[in-house]
């Protein structure tokens, strides 16, 4: 042996192209692996992909977690529901040596259910080679039925479980052509049910919830088989959630227009709110003020000042302090107003009334048109000594 020749040729140990050993009944040995993160999570907040194969049968079954630490309490609830379907014992596990499954929680478990543990060498997944290749062929299937109906990636989760559910059906090599369904439970799986995924499905409205000229349904995606019930996932997308329905007309020639609702839920830029003297506030667009567009000459804009309550004739004292009183007030409905000064975090005692800002700080201008800067500075020493002298007469008359 050389020692040169290692430290410069050493190269890996073959692994065997099959299992050399394959159990002959349920539950004697089965494999776990776990896949992610997987980017977007679904709109549960799942990441992860739990998938445990059966070795007799190779059935897979799958669930979704939204992190590493949630495998043991799944693991946990696989156990009890497997074990009391079939009346078997689970003897053998093998998995990686990621920290979900060599946890001293895990290992506890394990020990006190007498199940034996067979961990992978570090950095060597092909001792798991099984459930690491139907890992693999579920991600695959999953990547082509999304990109085939043109969905969002955001529903990964239906579409793994939808591949699983149609490879358990489906014959494998292995199992001489069989079907892992078939190899598990002992009879051939039915077919006549399954749809196409993402296809359009117009689902029957219940009854209970129409009105003699309400329409009788609705389209919706269809998304698989919901798990323990003879009836069909599928997908509102307007309300955004899923309707478990068995009467669905399905329409397997046609997909929904993913790109036309993208564009229907995008919300408009508002450039600003002005308050009408009806109260109610009227939002005008970016679009329709193109900041680009600005007069070719100053002195051709136009600046009204609002109109002074003194401008509509003589008034009472009373109707006089009135008025002013709804001018001055930030919930006011004049038209013409700017949008109200919005307060801040340090601004917690006092509203954000304009007439509460100092005489230098506060521009009673709406803001209309277009302004040179200069023509502000020049503006506001008489804007300001306008304001002390109406200031000073009302006092006077008070």
């Amino acid at each position: 042996m050389c020692d040169a020749c290692l430290a410069g040729k050493h190269t890996r140990h073959c692994f065997p192209d099959k299992t050399l050993f394959r159990s002959e009944k349920p539950l004697d040995q089965i494999y776990a692996d776990l896949c992610g993160p997987i980017t977007p999570p679904t709109p549960a907040g799942n990441r992860y992909v739990l998938l445990i194969v059966h070795d007799h049968s190779r059935f897979m079954w799958t669930f979704m977690l939204k992190s590493k630490d949630g495998a043991f309490e799944q693991f946990k609830l696989f156990k009890a529901s497997v074990e009391n379907q079939y009346e078997r014992k689970i003897k053998i596990l093998r998995t990686d040596r990621g920290g979900e499954f060599t946890s001293r929680d895990f290992s506890s478990f394990c020990e006190q259910e007498g199940i034996s543990r067979q961990l992978t060498a570090p950095y060597s997944p092909q001792q798991n080679g099984v459930v690491e290749r139907r890992n693999r062929t579920v991600m695959s299937t999953t990547r082509s039925i999304l990109n085939a109906m043109k969905m969002p990636q955001y529903l990964w989760a239906e579409a793994v479980r939808h591949s699983v559910y149609v490879l358990n059906r489906l014959p494998t090599k292995i199992l001489n052509e069989q079907t892992p369904y078939e190899a598990l439970k002992g009879r051939k799986p039915r077919m006549d049910h399954l749809r196409i995924f993402g296809c359009i499905g117009h689902v029957k409205t219940p009854s209970i919830h129409l009105k003699k000229l309400d329409i009788r349904s609705r389209p919706m995606v269809h998304l698989g088989i919901e798990p323990g019930s003879k009836a069909y996932r599928m997908y509102d997308v307007k309300e955004g959630k899923i309707v478990i329905s068995q009467d669905v007309k399905f329409d397997e020639n046609k997909g929904w227009n993913w790109e036309e609702e993208g564009d229907s839920t995008e919300t408009k830029e508002t450039e600003f709110v002005i308050h009408t003297q009806s109260g109610i506030p009227v939002q005008e667009e970016a679009s329709n003020h193109p900041r680009s567009a600005e007069p070719t000459s100053p002195q051709n804009s136009i600046h009204t000042a609002p109109q002074s309550p003194r401008q509509s004739g003589p008034l009472s004292d009373a109707e006089d302090e009135e008025i002013w009183a709804e001018f001055n007030s930030p919930e006011s409905g004049i038209a013409g107003r700017g949008p109200m000064l919005p307060r801040t975090s340090t601004d917690k005692d006092h509203p954000s009334d304009p007439s509460m800002a100092e005489d230098e700080t506060y521009d009673d201008t709406p803001p209309q048109g277009w302004k040179n800067l200069s023509e502000v500075y020049e503006e506001a020493p008489l804007q300001n000594e306008m304001s002390k002298t109406w200031s000073s007469m009302r006092t006077t008359r008070a």
